[in-house]
């Protein structure tokens, strides 16, 4: 079963001048069997959509989930993606949402060895 990171990041982002949002975060560490949520927020006033970049030292999977998604993958129950892949260490998806409004990037160390993870999230 996988565990939480401590850290649970919550992404604030900021304009730029090409109006996308972006955040780009650092390198961290994701720990054998651990995953960490990204929480974001497609403002209303934007068509829904994001765009994201992970890279990984090992292949990891990366699932793009709302809220019912989320609970359920955090209850160990099958859950419902609108992006996802696994087994890969380069992830660069453009992806059209349904609605704004709150969304979840779950990265994902399936492997049993510790990893670098870099990510980048355009909203």
């Amino acid at each position: 079963m996988a565990t939480k990171t401590k850290d649970d990041s919550s992404i604030k982002a900021t304009q730029t001048k090409n109006q996308k949002e972006e955040e780009i975060m650092p390198t961290f560490s994701l720990g054998g069997q651990q995953y960490q949520i990204i929480r974001f927020t497609v403002p209303p006033s934007r068509k829904p959509g994001v765009h994201y970049i992970v890279e990984s030292q090992f292949a990891i999977a990366v699932y793009l989930v709302d809220k019912e998604g989320l609970d359920d993958f955090e209850d160990d129950r099958p859950f419902a993606y609108f992006s996802g892949y696994k087994n890969r260490r380069y992830f660069d998806e453009e992806i059209d949402l349904p609605n704004s409004g709150r969304w979840h990037l779950i990265i994902w160390n399936t492997n049993n060895n510790p990893t670098a993870i870099h990510y980048e999230l355009y909203v």
